[in-house]
């Protein structure tokens, strides 16, 4: 388990590319729910907050954890350092910190209100139908999450097709 200074030199370039990847995949997996919803639901997804929150869920919940699993496993510096630490950034981003910069957006909490995150939820909730559920989006959203990740970091390639 050393680290070279080498891999330390590593972890800002590649966050850089993490943050990239998840916009860019977060947004393509946003116009492929906008636009595959209506297939399964005549109702719109503004109108049927759990049906069209558990389909966005699912969707951003697998969608790109799988896609960066995969590209994790595929970079030449990847061990199982820099898998967990992909992992456990992404989640902290998608999870707290575009949460809580919502919060920063919507208007100030009252003096009662001190939750930045609660107020980033309900703003995240106005396009996200998942983010109006946020305890079951952080608990199930998680989990389904990260066995996204790691079943495209783990399993390996099916030797057929090399």
């Amino acid at each position: 388990m050393n680290l070279s200074d080498r891999t330390y030199k590593n972890f800002l370039p590649h966050s850089l590319k993490l943050i990239v990847l998840f916009i860019s995949l977060y947004g393509l997996t946003f116009a492929l729910a906008a636009l595959s919803y209506p297939i399964f639901s005549s109702v719109p997804y503004d109108r049927s907050i759990t049906k069209s929150g558990l389909y966005y869920g699912l969707l951003f919940s697998i969608v790109p954890y799988f896609s960066i699993g995969y590209w994790v496993r595929n970079q030449p510096y990847t061990g199982k350092i820099f898998a967990s630490f992909s992992l456990l950034f992404i989640l902290f981003m998608e999870k707290v910190v575009f949460i809580y910069i919502l919060g920063i957006f919507d208007t100030l909490p009252s003096h009662g209100h001190n939750l930045l995150l609660q107020s980033g939820f309900n703003l995240a909730c106005e396009e996200l139908p998942f983010y109006c559920h946020p305890m079951i989006y952080l608990v199930f959203g998680t989990l389904l999450a990260a066995a996204s990740y790691l079943t495209a970091f783990l399993v390996k390639e099916n030797p057929i097709h090399r």
